[in-house]
């Protein structure tokens, strides 16, 4: 019964790319940069910038961002970090809500990102 034949499944990752979340490996890209004890502003601003213009949205962005983030030990970040930048999404969500630039809201949260890693290490 029901099946369409053939390899008829719809992976997570299109869905959510139908919708227009953003694919879990553009989140995974990014949180690579923004680790990478090598990377600076100018590159976290490039991936933010590429992600931007891919036409997915910061708020979809950062609630991803911030999904991932949660997941990680205190040793790759403390929970202190991980408070302040759940405090700083929710204050740029806030600033979207009233029409702010989203690339520079979204530059705001991952400049905030690439700190705490940087302090972390």
């Amino acid at each position: 019964g029901g099946d369409a034949g053939g390899n008829g499944f719809i992976q997570k990752d299109n869905i959510a790319e139908m919708v227009g979340l953003p694919p879990s490996t553009v989140i995974l890209s990014l949180l690579e940069i923004l680790q990478n004890p090598k990377s600076c502003f100018d590159d976290m601003e490039k991936a933010v910038s590429d992600v931007m213009l891919e036409g997915y949205s910061a708020q979809h962005l950062m609630g991803a961002l911030l999904t991932e983030i949660i997941e990680f030990d205190q040793k790759t970040l403390s929970d202190l970090h991980k408070a302040e930048i759940a405090i700083k999404i929710a204050e740029v969500d806030k600033n979207l809500i009233d029409g702010a630039d989203e690339l520079l809201q979204l530059l705001m949260v991952c400049s905030l990102i690439l700190r705490c890693f940087k302090n972390a290490q």
